[in-house]
């Protein structure tokens, strides 16, 4: 399971991908490539696919998108 973690994260967060095929090498052939795909699956079956949670900051920034932008950009013409 901890190889298959690895794998699904940098798919996830990485800045490059990884084949499967490269995991195997690097699992020195204890897994194989059904034995990933087997376990990616179930790991994805128990959280129900929800492995890409908003983060705070995702959520500031779709709040801000969401807002309608004359109030945000546009001081108050009301003064007290």
């Amino acid at each position: 399971a901890a190889m298959t973690c690895l794998f699904m994260s940098i798919k996830l967060y990485g800045a490059r991908t990884l084949c499967v095929s490269s995991l195997i090498q690097l699992s020195k052939g204890h897994f194989t490539e059904d034995h990933v795909l087997a376990m990616e699956r179930n790991i994805l079956n128990t959280l129900s696919w929800h492995v890409h949670p908003p983060t705070p900051l995702t959520f500031a920034c779709d709040f801000i998108q969401l807002s309608p932008t004359e109030r945000i950009l546009k001081p108050s013409t009301k003064r007290l």
